[in-house]
């Protein structure tokens, strides 16, 4: 690989991750809640009568403390696009991604409950975003972005539902066919959000609907045991946010992932970096 598909490939990097957190901190229309309604989420949909499944499908989670596992990762809208890496977890503190061509590590994404950022290590620019823009709009915590990345149920601030007491009193259930509808009871105001369990108790999809703003569905698949319970091996993202297709995926290489390890997850020094400030970012969106 040449010095200009390096340079190329690093450009697209940081737009592409750009995206990505662009769409986490916007995908919330308020930072108010409002308690969700299932039968105007979904209508013509008939309320579940085993409120107990919803505990049952979080005793398929265990806790974990630490996680490491090879990932690929493409992205096809706005624009095509495909890395390999490595990721390291320590649940509820923080997400490290390695983001790697031929063995060179070209670009790191790190997230803890302080910030979030994304560095292009071969021009070292940085853009860095408070976490409290994600979490203010959304609820969402550190463990609930973990969760969503492993295809594991979460409650918006309370991480995997395999950790909470009383899960079945978070969710409004719906039957659909025989799939689960799991809706959060507090959801952001204006906002849709569910997930879909089929009848193995395994998640196959999240949707996001936010009015005036965007929707993104999600599907995992390749759910597997693992030592902390079921996992996705893999993560589609398709939708439309702030007029942009997004379309997305991340597949983990499960087999080789090492849960409840001794690996540790520090933020790197990008004191070196120059920051790129969010307006030039959106800038850039227009160039995808």
């Amino acid at each position: 690989m040449t010095t200009d598909h390096i340079t190329i490939t690093c450009s697209r990097l940081s737009r592409i991750f750009i995206i990505l957190l662009l769409t986490i901190t916007a995908a919330s229309c308020s930072s108010n809640r409002q308690q969700a309604s299932v039968p105007d989420a979904h209508p013509g949909k008939a309320p579940a009568m085993r409120v107990d499944r919803v505990q049952q499908i979080a005793d398929t989670y265990t806790a974990w403390t630490s996680f490491y596992a090879p990932f690929s990762m493409k992205l096809e809208k706005p624009a095509k696009f495909s890395i390999s890496g490595r990721a390291t977890m320590e649940y509820g503190k923080n997400i490290h991604m390695s983001l790697r061509i031929l063995g060179m590590e070209v670009g790191v994404v790190y997230i803890d409950s302080d910030s979030a950022y994304v560095a292009d290590k071969f021009h070292r620019y940085l853009v860095a975003v408070p976490f409290s823009a994600i979490s203010g709009r959304t609820g969402l915590t550190v463990a609930d972005l973990q969760s969503l990345m492993l295809g594991r149920i979460f409650y918006p601030g309370k991480g995997c539902i395999g950790n909470v007491y009383n899960a079945s009193d978070l969710f409004s259930p719906a039957n659909e066919g025989s799939n689960l509808l799991l809706t959060p009871r507090r959801t952001p105001q204006g906002a849709t959000w569910y997930y879909t369990v089929n009848d193995i108790d395994a998640l196959t999809g999240l949707s996001v609907e936010a009015p005036d703003y965007g929707d993104i569905n999600v599907t995992f698949s390749d759910v597997i045991q693992t030592v902390a319970g079921n996992a996705a091996a893999r993560m589609d993202a398709n939708g439309t946010v702030a007029s942009k297709n997004i379309s997305a995926s991340i597949d983990w290489n499960l087999g080789r992932a090492q849960w409840n390890s001794s690996r540790t997850a520090s933020r790197p020094d990008f004191s070196s970096y120059k920051r790129i400030s969010t307006a030039a970012l959106l800038k850039a969106l227009k160039n995808l």
